[in-house]
């Protein structure tokens, strides 16, 4: 009853927005990152959005009522396909962040370190580079597992190492499951500069053979294509619909240098603008939490675009930066489950 009391107060009377943030809306076999979302799911999301859904300007609105407002980032091919339908039947506007290098890819180095951590591994002593050839990591594996998801406790807990926020493993040594590895292995490439060459590093660890790489490479496989540039076109004819750029690469920004930094973003931001013949003024951090951008990434996007969103959670507000927009991530869940993470959300105005 007083839980109940509690929604209806807050869902009514304070001012305050919620940014959610997608990435894929598809049927998948295996969701190695947890970021697909079954297109059932998703409409009954739409469908509880509806009694909520703003558009871009509205989020810092004073209005006393929660409001809502939906992104999408790297720009794969099944929001085209599976989001904008649904988008459309329940007339809802949403952003699309895109990532112009990916145009037409059939995968990235995300969904190829996941392949690749499907075969056994060759040894059982790995030399991995660390912080740009400075230094060498040994990991011992200590047993060639099986996994079907991206362990994110030990994701954020070797982030921590390589932010210098907890001491370095003793002797620069990892004991590590085969599938603890790869979350180690997704932070270093993560953070590299190169990461396609980082990748390519990790291979002759695995027992991959030449032709087997070369046929995945090749594969037809639907739920791994991006958009083309003809979507992106015929998404930007819709006016609910918002294109942003979300860099050319998807590198983590903190970690190049200005110069970079500046063309990942306005390259991005010139070839939307020349596909969809309009005005490019929002942008989000690739990946998005606290140290994949800096103070330097956040100056550059001031001068480009209107708005720069994060993936930091946080309620929007009249006060929220609006080069600093936080945004919550969406699981794969049904409507029932939804609604109850909207409240959820919102205990992130006490925090």
């Amino acid at each position: 009853m007083l839980k109940a009391f509690v929604k209806r107060f807050v869902f009514s009377r304070l001012p305050v927005s919620l940014v959610l943030m997608y990435h894929r809306i598809s049927y998948v076999e295996r969701d190695y990152y947890g970021i697909c979302v079954d297109p059932k799911n998703f409409e009954e999301h739409a469908m509880i959005i509806k009694k909520f859904a703003c558009k871009i300007d509205d989020i810092f609105s004073i209005k006393p009522q929660l409001r809502i407002f939906i992104t999408f980032d790297d720009g794969y091919k099944d929001n085209f396909d599976f989001a904008k339908k649904i988008l459309e039947k329940y007339d809802l506007s949403a952003a699309f962040f895109i990532t112009t290098g990916f145009l037409g890819k059939r995968k990235i180095w995300i969904d190829e370190l996941a392949e690749l951590f499907q075969h056994k591994v060759r040894t059982n002593e790995i030399y991995i580079e660390y912080d740009n050839k400075k230094k060498l990591i040994k990991v011992i594996i200590t047993e060639d597992n099986d996994f079907s998801k991206l362990d994110f406790d030990l994701y954020y807990k070797f982030r921590k190492v390589i932010f210098g926020q907890i001491p370095f493993a003793k002797e620069e040594i990892f004991r590590l499951k085969k599938s603890e590895f790869f979350a180690l292995a997704y932070v270093l490439i993560k953070y590299s500069r190169e990461p396609y060459r980082y990748l390519e590093n990790l291979k002759r660890f695995f027992m991959v053979e030449h032709n087997k790489v070369k046929d995945e490479k090749n594969s037809n496989q639907d739920t791994s294509l991006f958009m083309t540039e003809d979507d992106v076109f015929e998404l930007s004819l819709n006016e609910n619909f918002l294109i942003g750029a979300h860099t050319e690469t998807h590198r983590v920004l903190s970690v190049l240098d200005r110069r970079e930094q500046e063309y990942e973003i306005l390259q991005s931001k010139n070839v939307l603008q020349k596909i969809t013949g309009r005005e490019i003024f929002c942008f989000a951090y690739p990946f998005g939490l606290e140290g994949d951008f800096s103070e330097i990434t956040q100056e550059i996007c001031k001068k480009y675009f209107k708005y720069s969103f994060t993936g930091i959670k946080r309620v929007c507000s009249i006060f929220t930066p609006r080069h600093k927009i936080p945004r919550f991530y969406v699981p794969n869940c049904d409507g029932e489950v939804f609604e109850r993470k909207i409240f959820e959300f919102l205990y992130y105005l006490f925090s």
